[in-house]
């Protein structure tokens, strides 16, 4: 290893380290010369965020999900037919913030619906990368509900490597804990979680929001979880005029 470059990044360390010294770290693992170019990234510190209040929301209570797909959302309407909870999608991927977000997270606030803020996970990215980019989106503020990853495979896309991939989640998942001092949550179904992960045994330890359209009073739960926590049913709703609009019902279930 000659000429090597590196680039360092850190969650929340104030103040940086200082880049002599992790020099003199890899040079006493490679070699006094061999580290001839760095470059340190530390994002802002971000405070420690106060555990969520849990909401007060009983078995199949209703929620919703909502985007810059829905537009500018009327959260009145919302409130007031019965919602009570609802995810909001912050970001996706390393970069990518959703343009309704700041709205949305304000006003579900503002009528009293419990929010759960969750992150669009781009497949072959860095999950640490990714984490940081949510993180900043919520700027201290985690919500009443547990964060959540969203994990599923954009249109026609073909994972090569679902165990690197199936790393990166968990990356992202584990350091959100270490972060927000609560365990995520994740989206997907079974058809995007096969799609995107070698299917791990650790998935259990994640509570599970499923998406699974179906007639049936309770949904068929994929492996290795044996319940889900938030059941999404429906991808057709209509509430005060917004359409089309997920719909879910907080569980667990079965």
């Amino acid at each position: 290893m000659t000429n090597a470059s590196y680039t360092v990044v850190g969650i929340g360390v104030t103040p940086p380290p200082d880049i002599s010294e992790i020099v003199e770290t890899l040079e006493s693992r490679y070699g006094a010369g061999q580290v001839t170019a760095m470059r340190v990234e530390f994002t802002p510190p971000i405070v420690t965020m106060p555990a969520p209040v849990p909401p007060s929301i009983g078995k199949g209570a209703l929620g919703i999900d909502v985007s810059r797909w829905q537009g500018e959302v009327n959260w009145d309407a919302m409130a007031a037919a019965g919602v009570r909870f609802a995810g909001i999608r912050a970001t996706m991927g390393e970069t990518g913030v959703d343009v309704q977000f700041a709205r949305n997270w304000r006003e579900a606030k503002r009528v009293g619906v419990a929010r759960m803020a969750y992150h669009y996970f781009v497949n072959g990215q860095s999950g640490f990368r990714q984490l940081v980019n949510f993180l900043k989106s919520l700027n201290g503020d985690i919500g009443e509900m547990p964060p959540v990853c969203d994990v599923e495979p954009t249109a026609g896309q073909v994972i090569a490597d679902k165990t690197a991939n199936t790393k990166e989640i968990l990356d992202w998942l584990t350091e959100c804990k270490e972060v927000t001092t609560q365990n995520p949550m994740i989206y997907t179904n079974l058809w995007a979680w096969n799609s995107c992960t070698d299917r791990p045994a650790w998935a259990s330890n994640y509570k599970l929001w499923l998406a699974q359209y179906t007639t049936e009073s309770v949904p068929v739960v994929p492996a290795p979880w044996n319940q889900c926590a938030v059941w999404q049913f429906s991808a057709k709703g209509n509430i005060g005029g917004t359409s089309p609009l997920d719909l879910n019902r907080y569980g667990p279930f079965p």
